[in-house]
């Protein structure tokens, strides 16, 4: 390939779903940010931002916490040009962030309702989560 050249891009974005490891979320976040340059070389927001979900969840996890909601961050400030998956996962990913996290009955209040959400709206749209 001469320089000038621009790699073609081939091969799908893997399932990331399927890089977990719960019981060393050390290891999926790992799995994970490798994918990261993959991603964003691919154009694909949704796939990125739903990506970052994921390295939130092993954050949370591995119980860094302030860590992962800065990641939940950057995934909501792409949610307005994502699909409802991302959104779905990312209300999820939140929740359980937070359900780890908070502990007034506010709080719990408040993370119940993000977990709802996230339940009424992927029935809405018949999502099967039976891996998340």
């Amino acid at each position: 390939m001469g320089e000038a050249e621009v790699p073609k891009r081939t091969g799908k974005l893997p399932e990331f779903d399927k890089l977990w490891d719960y019981a060393h979320p050390d290891i999926s976040e790992q799995r994970f940010r490798e994918l990261l340059p993959r991603a964003l070389d691919s154009l694909d927001l949704s796939y990125l931002a739903q990506l970052l979900t994921q390295i939130a969840r092993a954050e949370g996890l591995q119980r860094k916490f302030e860590d992962a909601h800065k990641t939940l961050d950057r995934v909501d400030k792409a949610l307005p040009k994502t699909d409802g998956r991302t959104l779905i996962r990312y209300l999820l990913e939140r929740g359980r962030v937070y359900s780890l996290t908070w502990r007034s009955s506010r709080r719990r209040t408040f993370t119940r309702w993000m977990l709802l959400t996230w339940w009424r709206l992927s029935n809405r749209r018949r999502t099967s989560w039976s891996g998340i």
